[in-house]
């Protein structure tokens, strides 16, 4: 499977970066190395904690000029976009994503403090996620966008942090969760509505830290793992 990982302007811990990093290429072979690409900002992330980048990509309007050439001439390759344009440079990287047939992707910084850039790149990525298997990131959440019907197992997220006891499933659309197992409540056959908080704030058990499981039967929603 061809993987990602995409480090955009938003929030980042450096050390939650370097962490997921070095985890991932502790417990993967070299044949899943990861495809890295800075977006725009998120490309100091990447310098600050020393990950290579094999691509950097975006409008470079919030980027300091000396990382943007400290790349280049490491000879990474660079997408310059317009900075009059129709799309993010977030969803821009979603597109090259696309293109190449990456087929699972790790995204840092695509949550932050400006809402309308955190809600526009989870609402985008439910074009992409019947092919692309997405999490995002952040010190406090792992965010997966799901589109039924799908099984979401522990396997599904880093895990690299066992802090992460909550899981919420907030659906987009009317989604049908046929069965759970490994929560404080479980849920069997249950209609998950929007504008509705029915499924925020679940806890994994013990038993379900390394073994829980959510059977979507159909719906989009957004299943997240967090902490406090």
């Amino acid at each position: 499977m061809e993987k990602a990982l995409v480090i955009t302007g938003g929030d980042v811990s450096s050390h939650q970066l370097r962490s997921f990093y070095e985890c991932y290429n502790l417990t993967n072979d070299t044949s899943e190395k990861l495809f890295i690409i800075g977006v725009d900002g998120g490309c100091a992330y990447c310098k600050e904690t020393g990950i290579p980048l094999d691509l950097i990509l975006g409008d470079f309007d919030t980027l300091d000029s000396k990382t943007k050439l400290y790349y280049q001439r490491n000879n990474v390759k660079t997408i310059e976009l317009d900075p009059i344009k129709d799309k993010t440079d977030t969803h821009a990287a979603f597109d090259y994503i696309k293109e190449k047939d990456f087929e699972s992707v790790f995204i840092f910084g695509g949550t932050g403090t400006r809402l309308d850039h955190s809600l526009a790149n989870l609402m985008i990525s439910f074009s992409y996620c019947e092919t692309i298997d997405f999490v995002f990131i952040d010190a406090h959440n792992y965010i997966k966008p799901v589109v039924g019907p799908a099984t979401i197992k522990n396997d599904c997220f880093p895990n690299e942090f066992d802090e992460f006891k909550y899981l919420s499933i907030l659906p987009i659309e009317e989604t049908i969760v046929s069965a759970t197992k490994g929560l404080k409540y479980n849920i069997q056959n249950k209609n998950l509505k929007p504008f509705d908080s029915l499924g925020i704030s679940n806890e994994i058990t013990a038993d379900g830290k390394n073994d829980f499981e959510i059977c979507i039967e159909s719906g989009r929603c957004l299943v997240i793992k967090s902490r406090d």
